[in-house]
């Protein structure tokens, strides 16, 4: 599922470059790679953050050796990029509404990221820093969004 995540990303950028450049009618490509990526993250994005493969997602042998509070970790930054993409969507096509829904999907991201730094610094776990490098991308994209509006 990291495969596709990765796939779906680099679309998004590219038709967002190319709508940024005028290309035209790449808005249709830009929705459909962000309506994708923004689904994958809120139905999805535990597993992509958890290492589970997509055949064994509804398996309780998955779930054995995790615990409750990152299984809610992954879910919440899951749905919290799933805004931001929103948000990256509303953008684009001048919906209104687009700042608030980034706004609000920054501060959660904030909330989410200290929250992964401070777990990271006590036990330097893998899991906790692919969930910071997330964090950390998409708070840029947020931020960059934000000074374009």
């Amino acid at each position: 599922m990291k495969k596709i995540e990765i796939i779906l990303g680099g679309i998004t950028l590219a038709a967002l470059a190319a709508h940024l450049l005028g290309v035209p009618h790449v808005w249709i490509v830009l929705a459909l790679s962000t309506l994708l990526l923004m689904n994958l993250y809120f139905y999805l994005g535990f597993a992509i953050y958890l290492d589970i493969p997509l055949k064994k997602l509804f398996s309780k042998s998955a779930y054995a050796g995790l615990s409750p509070l990152r299984v809610i970790g992954s879910v919440a930054l899951g749905w919290t990029l799933s805004l931001i993409v929103t948000g990256l969507f509303f953008s684009v096509r001048q919906y209104p509404g687009a700042r608030l829904i980034i706004s609000a999907g920054s501060g959660l991201l904030l909330i989410i990221s200290l929250i992964v730094f401070i777990k990271y610094k006590k036990t330097a776990a893998p899991f906790y820093r692919n969930m910071l490098y997330r964090c950390e991308l998409y708070m840029a994209v947020a931020l960059g969004l934000l000074l374009l509006l």
